[in-house]
């Protein structure tokens, strides 16, 4: 359990988070993933509330820490059935994500839904669909609240844009999913710009040589 005890360390995470606000960074992003240790197999979705304590208990501290000068934003990697989903979402809201992304798998719209309508905090998702079809289901289902586009995974800008034109008759936002080097960053920024309703490109470099230089140039 000692790497499990590191990875979901408070102190690591308050760090991370005023190293993030130091550079700049309105929002910051952490993983709510389920240790491997606490996993009975690796197809579980549906966890007991010990285990969703567990992976939501450092949230509270990195609130504490940051107040309210950044948002704090939830990832759960498709990791979770409806309930564990719905579970964590309302640990979540205690406090006050900006949102709660990819709570289940991307496959069934429906499921999604499902976990929108119970959730207390937003739902974020899109960055595995490839078409506008696929997310003009989504939206007019009303399965999300912000969608999550990825660029690369489109086609291309222009795919993007019609689908950020979507989102803008139905008043969803949108934030660019974004895990590219500088030439894919710079083209979600050009796209970002033409977006009505746009929170936020994400950045995955920060931690590699000349992540943050990169970004600046982008």
């Amino acid at each position: 359990m000692a790497s499990t005890e590191v990875a979901y360390n408070v102190e690591n995470y308050i760090k991370r988070a005023r190293e993030a606000m130091s550079m700049g960074f309105r929002y910051i992003k952490f993983d709510v993933d389920v240790p491997e240790g606490m996993m009975e197999t690796e197809f579980d979705r549906t966890f007991s509330m010990r285990i969703v304590k567990f992976v939501t208990s450092f949230i509270g501290g990195v609130r504490d820490a940051v107040k309210y000068d950044v948002d704090i934003m939830i990832d759960g990697h498709w990791a979770f059935s409806v309930p564990t989903a719905i579970a964590i979402a309302r640990e979540l809201a205690k406090y006050d994500v900006f949102w709660f992304e990819d709570p289940v798998p991307p496959e069934n719209i429906d499921a999604m839904r499902k976990v929108r309508l119970k959730s207390p905090v937003p739902i974020a998702t899109g960055e595995k669909l490839y078409r506008l079809s696929q997310f003009r289901e989504l939206i007019e289902k009303g399965a999300t609240d912000i969608i999550h586009p990825d660029v690369q995974r489109l086609g291309g800008l222009l795919e993007m844009k019609k689908i950020a034109y979507l989102a803008e008759e139905y008043y969803v936002p949108v934030a660019i999913h974004n895990i590219s080097s500088p030439i894919g960053t710079m083209a979600n920024a050009h796209v970002a710009a033409t977006i009505g309703d746009f929170i936020a490109i994400e950045w995955h470099a920060i931690d590699l040589p000349g992540g943050l230089t990169w970004l600046r140039r982008a």
